[in-house]
């Protein structure tokens, strides 16, 4: 069942529910390629790769889980792989599909999210440090992809509330856990929900961060 599924989501993730979110975040990360003209195909694949795993692997790093996941199946390479050839060939007419990928990227989100703070619970680490693990598993594909562009992080500038979202989703995992004795599929379905939510819901408002203060304006 989706409940019992979702309780051991940190050691036993479907292998095709990895793979897609993994291919969901290689094409974003090909199509932002696609967008700068100072990017070439290995540009286009280094993101793509960066988008589609670079979180999982920053939390495998952290938690000590060698070699990384994404590396222990050629599944997850060759999906990211695939999302270049596709975006390559066909990128001109993948505009059809952007509120498809909102909806997968809102729901990447939160599902790397839970994962890595289901391993780092189990892993021992306090409170705050699951969600940081957590929050970084989640944003940490798009950091490194904005540094390898020459540009500032997403998460840093005014913007899209996207790390807020993903530490809203975290905690709110850690909190029904840890404090408030839930169990975890309940704790991972909530948590999942309350990201996905956010994320289409600030996009579809256009609500956006402040520079230099705090708060959140629509656009």
């Amino acid at each position: 069942s989706l409940m019992l599924a979702l309780t051991d989501l940190a050691s036993e993730t479907p292998l095709a529910l990895s793979v897609a979110a993994t291919g969901a975040g290689a094409l974003q990360g090909a199509l932002i390629a696609r967008s700068d003209d100072d990017l070439d195909l290995v540009g286009m694949a280094t993101l793509a790769v960066c988008l589609g795993f670079g979180g999982g692997v920053i939390r495998d790093v952290l938690l000590g889980t060698f070699p990384p996941t994404a590396l222990t199946n050629a599944w997850f390479i060759g999906v990211a792989l695939a999302a270049v050839a596709v975006v390559a060939i066909a990128g001109r007419h993948l505009h059809v599909i952007e509120p498809v990928l909102l909806v997968a990227d809102a729901a990447v989100l939160g599902l790397f999210g839970v994962i890595a703070a289901q391993q780092a619970l189990a892993a021992g680490l306090p409170s705050i440090a699951v969600v940081f693990v957590g929050v970084l598993a989640a944003v940490g594909g798009g950091v490194i992809a904005d540094v390898l562009r020459g540009e500032r992080p997403m998460i840093m500038r005014p913007g899209p509330p996207y790390a807020l979202v993903a530490v809203a989703g975290v905690g709110t995992y850690v909190i029904l856990v840890e404090a408030g004795g839930a169990q975890p599929a309940v704790a991972a379905l909530v948590a999942i929900t309350v990201t996905f939510a956010g994320r289409v819901i600030t996009f579809r408002a256009g609500v956006r961060t402040r520079a230099a203060r705090t708060g959140l304006r629509p656009r």
